[in-house]
């Protein structure tokens, strides 16, 4: 798993599945743009295939361990919730 960003704290994490993690480019992710807009260093956690359980693991190994102010948890209804 590799996540773009090595700084040691983030100001915002995001966490999810590929809806998360993918974009047409880099600059395109849902994490980027958020950077893009706010201001604010993000940190990109997603990873396609993951399901909620898999991505709060995530947040405890990764995101955690940034000690950001906000930590994002996104999901997609259509098949999160099976997961």
């Amino acid at each position: 798993m590799l996540f773009r960003s090595p700084a040691e704290f983030s100001y915002v994490v995001v966490i999810g599945n590929s809806y998360i993690a993918f974009g047409e480019i880099e600059a395109d992710t849902c994490g980027r743009r958020l950077e893009r807009l706010s201001g604010a260093s993000v940190q990109n956690l997603g990873v396609g295939g993951y399901g909620p359980f898999q991505c709060l693991e995530i947040l405890k190994r990764h995101g955690i361990p940034k000690k950001p102010k906000y930590a994002l948890f996104c999901f997609y209804e259509g098949n999160d919730i099976r997961d």
